[in-house]
């Protein structure tokens, strides 16, 4: 079974406009154990929307906290992710492509792929999933 995480913060629009791609991810991988990292207060929703199977809260640990971070790069090293779907694709959540290596999808310089996106203003959340090529 594959093993995929799916990276969303956001304010909560934005995190309401990503549902249609985390719809597309999760019927692109029916079989696959999906773990959102997301934020606080997006965790009931992301639990209570089913498209899940863990939702991961992100403290987002600032530099001054190294133990924090090496918290996090254990947690997402050792769950062993196959795959990386980074739909918050913001400075920090490229970032982690640090912490984990080798990611397959997001905008971090060194991904194996990129996704190609039209300018944020352009393109809202609920329009990315086309881009993915899922439905």
């Amino acid at each position: 079974m594959s093993n995929i995480l799916v990276i969303k913060h956001g304010a909560l629009g934005d995190f309401v406009l990503a549902m249609g791609p985390f719809a597309a991810i999760r019927r692109h991988h029916p079989e696959a154990a999906i773990t959102l990292l997301t934020t606080a207060p997006f965790g009931e929703l992301a639990e209570a929307s089913g498209y899940f199977d863990a939702v991961w809260i992100d403290t987002r640990p600032k530099l001054t906290q190294p133990l924090d971070i090496l918290k996090l790069a254990r947690r997402l090293n050792n769950a062993g992710f196959e795959r990386v779907y980074d739909l918050q694709t913001s400075t920090r959540s490229s970032g982690y492509f640090r912490l984990m290596g080798p990611l397959l999808g997001g905008l971090a310089a060194g991904l194996l792929w990129k996704l190609v996106l039209l300018p944020r203003e352009k393109t809202p959340d609920s329009g990315r999933q086309e881009i993915f090529g899922f439905d």
